[in-house]
């Protein structure tokens, strides 16, 4: 009866394996020839934004590409929302990166795609 094994304690193959630190995930295999996107978000809640100047992180050699608003040009505009609800006054998703002003904390402002992968522990300065 199938009663029996509600509650009681099932072996799992894996833990071993996983406890020892020997588990394979995703983020363990990169595929050959992928660049990571690095995100620049903004430290302030409401501000305006004066200038975005990339000079020095193109000049970088880690890195292979920087994007700001600027560069997006007419493809960084707002995108109608997959699933609208009648209850929203503004059902558009707001624009990927910030163009005049900032209006939360971690509003994207640039991207840039480093040539090696950042670490997730340690955001971009």
């Amino acid at each position: 009866m199938t009663t029996r094994t509600l509650g009681a304690r099932i072996p799992r193959r894996e833990d071993p394996r996983l406890l020892r630190g020997l588990g394979c995930f995703a983020d363990d295999l990169p595929p050959p020839r992928v660049l990571h996107a690095a995100v620049l978000r903004s430290a302030h809640a409401h501000a305006r934004l004066v200038r975005v100047d990339p000079g020095r992180a193109r000049a970088h050699p880690g890195v292979h590409l920087v994007l700001t608003a600027r560069d997006l040009g007419a493809v960084n505009r707002p995108t109608p929302l997959l699933i609208p609800h009648p209850a929203l006054t503004h059902p558009r998703t707001p624009p990927p990166l910030a163009t005049d002003e900032v209006r939360y904390v971690g509003e994207p402002v640039a991207l840039s795609w480093p040539r090696a992968a950042p670490s997730p522990r340690t955001p971009p300065s």
